[in-house]
């Protein structure tokens, strides 16, 4: 038995990605508390040098509440939205499906403008790219961890479950208890073609709609 146990991302890369398509069993950690050096309000993309993480203002009273309760800091910054799609548009122009993607996306972040908390805009996110790349999950899989309204650590969830494998975030040290168990989701991660030279893993899979678009499900059959 596969147990996934992850906290909400707004964009995840691939190691989420393989970690949610392997699993029996699948817990989003809703109710964990947000973390600044989590994945929930933030997503790295690739850049002509370097990567660069992109960051959803979180309003300062709310960073020490659980994840669901998180509100987005529309205020302090009124454009970050705008000032994401400028930075897409530039790190991404040239790559083979940023054109076929570019309204959608600008329509979800429209979307998103209007939302109060962080949960809502990354459930909407993920089933947004989760359409684009056409990726799909075990219903049933996710059903088992829905169950749960309140925090449970990996401990009490790996003795909830006795799984055989337990995957967690990757390099989640910083923000999420680690079980002993929990191993690597992905242990060859997938290459593909991106614009820039050289190949940079672990990035949203932004840069995997932009880069590689419809064509992702061959990506999604090597996990």
């Amino acid at each position: 038995m596969i147990l996934t146990c992850l906290q909400p991302s707004f964009a995840p890369n691939l190691y989420y990605l393989a970690a949610l398509k392997k699993a029996d069993c699948i817990v989003i950690q809703n109710e964990a508390i947000w973390s600044r050096k989590g994945k929930s309000h933030r997503f790295q993309i690739r850049t002509k040098d370097d990567t660069l993480w992109l960051t959803i203002p979180i309003k300062t009273e709310d960073k020490k509440k659980p994840i669901s309760k998180v509100r987005i800091d529309h205020q302090s910054d009124q454009l970050w939205l705008t000032k994401w799609e400028r930075t897409l548009d530039s790190a991404y122009k040239n790559s083979i499906y940023y054109e076929h993607f570019e309204l959608e996306i600008k329509s979800d972040f429209e979307q998103i403008s209007e939302m109060e908390f962080l949960l809502d805009a990354i459930q909407f996110m993920n089933r947004q790219l989760f359409t684009y790349l056409e990726f799909s999950i075990d219903a049933n899989a996710l059903q088992c961890g829905e169950a749960f309204s309140s925090y449970l650590n990996p401990y009490e969830l790996v003795n909830l479950f006795k799984p055989n494998t337990v995957y967690q975030e990757e390099n989640g040290e910083q923000f999420q208890w680690i079980h002993e168990m929990a191993e690597p989701s992905l242990h060859d991660y997938p290459t593909y073609k991106q614009h820039f030279s050289g190949f940079i893993p672990g990035l949203s899979i932004f840069d995997l709609l932009f880069e590689v678009g419809p064509e992702s499900f061959k990506i999604f059959d090597s996990f």
